[in-house]
């Protein structure tokens, strides 16, 4: 099964589908340069890591704003039913839907890794001895709605569209460490290789895109 077949089948929006692209095109990118990386299970962990995503959105726009751009008013009612459909089956929490849709797939190694995955635990992966984690992690934290972001654009964008929430819930004093330890990430990745991190950018990535539609992931 194809990338674009392998979409089609669990419904994911355009807009999941381009990110988890990108995502993958940065973290093959970055793998091929580290020593010990995995570089085919990065990839398949980046185009499947929001697959279940779509049972988290809210479609008023309240909390996630970028959908004005990215989902049409038009389409709102066909991907909430899709959503609706996916809830029914997997489950409403985009973690448990993952989950259970990459266990459907028999995706034992991208799911343990997923299940480590978020900024929260950025302490944990700071520490973790897996590699093929740590650039999961890295290549979602430089895509934004929009394409690729810098770090601290990437920061900038998650602060402005998650600030509130992460206010109401009571961990904003964990979002302060955020940009401290991202930035700790990419320092360590990068240290020693033959690659920067402007060198991945929209322009680096666009091709291995393209070609991504077409990869047999299943």
């Amino acid at each position: 099964m194809t990338v674009r077949e392998l979409y089609e089948r669990y419904q994911v929006p355009p807009w999941l589908q381009l990110h988890q692209l990108r995502v993958a095109a940065v973290g093959e990118m970055l793998a091929k340069h580290i020593q010990g990386a995995d570089s085919r299970l990065v990839l398949s962990t980046c185009l499947l890591h929001d697959i279940g995503a779509i049972v988290k959105f809210d479609f008023t726009y309240t909390t996630h704003s970028a959908l004005r751009s990215l989902c049409p008013p038009d389409e709102i009612p066909h991907w909430e039913g899709v959503q609706e459909k996916i809830r029914s089956r997997y489950g409403a929490e985009e973690h448990e839907a993952t989950d259970a849709i990459l266990d459907e797939l028999g995706k034992g190694a991208e799911r343990r890794i997923f299940d480590q995955l978020g900024l929260r635990n950025m302490m944990q992966i700071l520490m973790s001895e897996d590699v093929n984690l740590q650039i999961v992690q890295y290549a979602d934290m430089r895509v934004g709605p929009f394409g690729v972001l810098s770090v601290q654009e990437r920061l900038a964008d998650g602060a402005a569209r998650y600030a509130a929430a992460w206010k109401e819930d009571g961990t904003a004093h964990i979002a302060d460490t955020f940009p401290v330890n991202v930035l700790k990430l990419e320092e360590m990745l990068f240290s020693g290789i033959d690659l920067n991190p402007e060198d991945i950018a929209d322009a680096s990535i666009t091709a291995r895109i393209g070609e991504l539609w077409d990869y047999a992931i299943a």
